[in-house]
């Protein structure tokens, strides 16, 4: 009987060990609507001497369980990538709609060749929408060391203008997928080292543009021509993932938004800054798609000419009639 109650209790304490283990190797945050955050994957012991403590990993599950690895083409290796330090908690915004992490860039560098490397860090604090998943920004330097306001979702920062603060922590911070597509072509006309990979690598990979701006009647041409370049690359995953993202997308009935030239010659540029002004013009009444309004002044546009062949550039956004929900 002794022997029972003695094998019983070794097997309590190797299940406690097992829980205290596991509870080590992870660490979970839920928010007010549902969604949580998963960290995982703790620092080893010689790369915790490098860098401090922190994961490797984090993953957003939302309120259905879907979920979304975070920051995937930085994962963290011994030379280099994203930690998710764990020396402070995640900050909540007041109605739990963000939370600002805290995360470093790790990297091993050596001064010269053949010297030892040594550790070097920059910290950053990214935005993380807890409803969609989605990394509205990534700032660092003194943005970094604010709060959330007690009493509303705003970032405060000693010394600084509170709407240039909340815009740079809450405002969308990377390009739409019109855009990232575009300016693609554009770098990839004049180098042809460029890839569709390094862009998306910007953006903060696949799975975050996807989570910031879902398929839609305005975007699903750049997305499967993203997808397609992806695979030319040989990535297949991201291929793959924008392609599902895709064909699970429910078609919007939202028409296309489109305008009309109203100045007699517009210029194209491809990139919105006057030194990158092309010989392309469009006329009085010609009809654009308009596929990004969001920059100051600047409108980027889809053209099809009269062979069936679309091209896409940017324009003054004085050039067309915006619609009132564009201007």
């Amino acid at each position: 009987m002794k022997n029972k109650y003695s094998i019983f209790f070794f097997l309590l304490l190797a299940l406690a060990a097992i829980s205290a283990a596991a509870s080590e190797a992870q660490s979970r945050f839920v928010f007010p609507g549902g969604g949580s955050l998963l960290f995982s994957a703790p620092l080893g012991a010689n790369d915790r001497a490098k860098f401090g403590p922190g994961w490797k990993r984090a993953i957003y599950f939302n309120s259905k369980g879907k979920s979304i690895n975070l920051l995937p083409m930085e994962s963290f290796t011994s030379e280099e990538g994203i930690v998710y330090e764990n020396d402070f908690s995640p900050q909540i915004s007041p109605t739990g709609r963000y939370v600002a992490l805290d995360v470093i860039r790790a990297l091993m560098v050596s001064s010269r060749p053949g010297d030892k490397p040594t550790a070097q860090s920059r910290q950053y604090c990214p935005v993380l929408d807890t409803q969609t998943g989605c990394i509205v920004s990534m700032q660092t330097g003194e943005l970094c060391g604010g709060e959330w306001n007690k009493g509303r979702d705003s970032w405060v920062v000693g010394g600084k203008d509170q709407d240039d603060v909340d815009g740079a922590m809450l405002n969308y911070d990377f390009d739409s997928a019109n855009v990232l597509w575009q300016g693609y072509l554009a770098a990839s006309m004049s180098s042809s080292q460029y890839s569709i990979k390094s862009a998306l690598k910007d953006n903060l990979g696949a799975e975050n543009m996807i989570a910031c701006e879902p398929p839609s009647s305005v975007n699903r041409d750049a997305y499967a021509q993203i997808a397609r370049q992806l695979r030319r690359e040989g990535d297949q995953r991201d291929a793959k993932y924008i392609e599902s993202n895709l064909a699970q997308a429910a078609q919007d009935k939202m028409p296309v938004p489109t305008s009309k030239i109203v100045v007699d010659k517009a210029p194209l540029y491809d990139q919105p800054d006057e030194t990158f002004k092309t010989r392309m013009y469009l006329v009085k009444g010609n009809e654009v798609v308009l596929l990004d309004t969001n920059k100051l002044n600047w409108i980027l546009v889809k053209y099809v000419n009269k062979d069936g062949v679309s091209i896409l550039k940017w324009m003054k956004a004085d050039s067309v009639n915006l619609p009132e929900s564009a201007s």
